[in-house]
């Protein structure tokens, strides 16, 4: 048979079987997101923006809870992923199993804003009004992530010292014998009055009780002392104009010492 220019040849078997998959792929999430959305659990658009689903019976914080599941695609494949290793015995999260026929899992490995959940329930709930919640729900997250949270919030002011220092106990997170001094030497400033970076939850508590850092509760940030200053040789930016000073920290705790005058 006569071959003429410009006729396209038909793709190879392999290549319309791989066609036909990804087809029946896209038709099983259309018919599980189907059930969802007729049940009200939610819309494609809600859908759309991540695939969390959220439980209106929940608070909206910590948001591990409040988005305890979602509906992925992972290698071809459709799942039910956790947002923590412990929301799987949730009523909702029950409700949508028995909606999609899909069984929720866990994925530990998968270190993607599907599965941040635990870092979620740490960061959402280490402050003054939520730590004593976070240090009594632990399974949802980890101690790691808690000295992460603890560090951030407490430099914003947004976590006291005493209330740092008593979730990191609560979570079995041991003190350095340095008081961080070897992390505290080595911070940086920001483009702020502050380092770059916020230190780890010990870090965080010793900056402030031996007078590295004070803590600006109303701006939420931190602010290097003279103490520092002199320590790590940095030439700080001058205070905005009319920026109060707030006082040192005066640790009430036995055996800790006094704040260093800024």
């Amino acid at each position: 048979m006569a071959r003429f220019e410009g006729v396209i040849d038909p793709p190879p078997p392999l290549t319309l079987k791989r066609r036909e998959l990804k087809r029946e792929r896209a038709r099983t999430s259309q018919e599980a997101l189907g059930k969802l959305v007729e049940v009200g659990v939610t819309t494609p658009f809600l859908h759309s923006l991540g695939g969390a689903f959220r439980d209106e019976t929940a608070p909206y914080t910590p948001r591990s809870l409040a988005f305890p599941v979602s509906l992925v695609e992972i290698d071809g494949a459709l799942r039910l992923l956790l947002s923590t290793p412990a929301t799987g015995d949730l009523p909702f999260v029950k409700r949508i199993e028995e909606v999609t026929g899909l069984r929720a899992e866990w994925l530990s490995s998968a270190r993607s804003h599907y599965t941040l959940g635990q870092w979620h329930h740490a960061v959402d709930l280490a402050d003054d009004a939520g730590w004593q919640r976070l240090a009594a729900s632990m399974e949802h997250t980890t101690p790691e992530d808690v000295a992460r949270a603890v560090g951030y919030h407490v430099v914003s002011g947004q976590l006291s010292v005493e209330n740092g220092r008593a979730l990191l106990e609560a979570v079995c997170e041991d003190e350095p014998a340095d008081r961080s001094e070897a992390e505290l030497v080595a911070m940086r400033p920001g483009s702020g009055p502050g380092p770059c970076m916020s230190p780890s939850g010990w870090g965080a508590v010793h900056a402030v009780e031996d007078g590295w850092l004070i803590v600006d509760k109303k701006r939420r940030e931190a602010r290097f002392t003279e103490k520092a200053r002199l320590r790590l040789a940095l030439d700080l930016p001058s205070p905005r104009p009319g920026a109060r000073t707030p006082p040192p920290h005066t640790s009430t705790r036995r055996g800790s010492p006094p704040a260093a005058p800024a």
